[in-house]
């Protein structure tokens, strides 16, 4: 996991060793993650694409490759209000499964 980023198919792997079985359902049924989406139905496939593209720009930024560029200030706000939503639905997420753990 150390020599991988943490893209969405990666965090679905990491919460399934505690068997926690559709991660990205939880997440994109979580009211603040529909919010942050204006309540889109497909809030599943958009978190996972910007939790990947964030990945992507991490990447752009620390091997500096052809197509890095800096991101302006707004776009690091918004992923500053995403990884609130997202970090509230993981919390949330762990936190019903455990209180259903056998």
């Amino acid at each position: 996991m150390s020599n991988r980023n943490l893209r969405s198919d990666q965090l679905s792997s990491l919460y399934g060793r505690i068997e926690l079985k559709n991660l990205w359902g939880s997440i994109g049924g979580n009211p603040w993650m529909r919010a942050y989406f204006g309540g889109a139905a497909q809030s599943v496939k958009l978190a996972q694409g910007k939790l990947d593209q964030f990945m992507a720009y991490r990447n752009q930024i620390a091997h500096r490759g052809a197509h890095y560029s800096t991101l302006g200030p707004s776009t690091v706000q918004d992923f500053v209000v995403f990884f609130r939503c997202l970090m509230g639905a993981l919390s949330l997420a762990l936190e019903d499964h455990v209180a259903n753990f056998p």
